[in-house]
């Protein structure tokens, strides 16, 4: 197990203790203050809204949209990353051929042609 990996345990545990505390306390409230007239029930909703906000701020809702657009960012730079890599090992008469064939008008109807619906370059076996 590595240090980062005791670490996160270590975060995990005390967000357990400190879920179990806050709803804990939900439930002391409950037992302690239940004069059976049922104005409790207003209190005990009151108190759990903010307890699921709390356990939100405890457990870091929303950073989920955070990661999945870094690790959307981190693939773009992945294949930018990977394209220039290609771009700088082609020769200088690769490079000339690229350019004129990109700058054919037909260019978007070729390529319609030569790559399938899900991008993969198609060849033509004879």
């Amino acid at each position: 197990m590595s240090k980062n990996d005791r670490s996160d345990t270590g975060h995990t545990l005390i967000k357990l203790a400190f879920s179990f505390l806050t709803w804990s306390s939900l439930v002391l409230v409950a037992i302690v203050f239940n004069t059976g007239d049922g104005l409790i029930i207003p209190i005990l909703l009151f108190m759990g809204f903010f307890l699921v906000l709390i356990n939100g701020f405890i457990w870091d809702w929303g950073q989920g949209m955070q990661h999945r657009q870094q690790r959307r960012e981190a693939e773009e730079k992945r294949k930018r990353d990977m394209l220039d890599s290609v771009l700088r090992n082609m020769s200088n008469e690769q490079l000339m051929a690229l350019r004129t064939r990109l700058s054919d008008p037909d260019f978007d109807d070729d390529l319609k042609q030569m790559l399938g619906d899900d991008g993969e370059y198609i060849i033509d076996q004879l």
